[in-house]
């Protein structure tokens, strides 16, 4: 998009160009990123009041089953989002 310099009345059209460019050129994200919330091990456990401990999350990552789970460093996440997913998959009786 070219700029055009608008006539300032104080005589300093640059200052008015940097700002129509930088009004001009903000990031408008079309697609909104929602922030999911990440829960460890041990947030799982608790959450599960103890009925899925840290051994049966790192056997199912191992199996590639249970939720879904995202590697940051050497640390296991949850998101929460799919972890609910994950949730409602495993209601009986089936929907």
């Amino acid at each position: 998009m070219p700029l055009k310099a608008p006539a300032a009345p104080n005589g300093d059209g640059a200052l008015s160009v940097v700002a129509d460019h930088i009004a001009a050129t903000k990031a408008v994200d079309h697609h909104p990123r929602t922030v999911d919330e990440f829960l460890t091990e041990a947030e799982i456990v608790t959450r599960y009041r103890g009925a899925i401990t840290p051994g049966t999350l790192k056997n199912w990552r191992h199996q590639k089953s249970g939720p879904p789970w995202v590697r940051v460093g050497r640390v296991a996440l949850y998101p929460r989002s799919e972890l609910l997913i994950w949730e409602h998959r495993q209601r009986f009786p089936k929907p």
